[in-house]
């Protein structure tokens, strides 16, 4: 939900074309959880390469998109985890 009062910058507001690509399950105290994944693909015949994005200080990857869409349209697929 956007706070009407305080709304996220649009670019932030952003969304990932692609998320939980890689189904990563880990065991964290004792018990299987899921991390989130994200994916902005590029079509095959113009990708120069995969960046995969792990983002730091307690954010989370939703805020990147914008990031991903930007590298994509350069030629390079991106990946990210939270």
């Amino acid at each position: 939900m956007v706070d009407k009062k305080h709304p996220l910058p649009e670019h932030i507001q952003l969304e990932w074309p692609e998320e939980d690509i890689l189904r990563l399950r880990v065991m964290q105290d004792g018990e299987e959880i899921m991390l989130q994944t994200y994916r902005y693909p590029v079509d095959p015949s113009f990708r120069k390469g995969v960046i995969f994005y792990i983002h730091g200080f307690g954010s989370y990857c939703e805020r990147y998109a914008f990031q991903a869409k930007m590298w994509a349209e350069a030629g390079y697929e991106v990946i990210a985890m939270d």
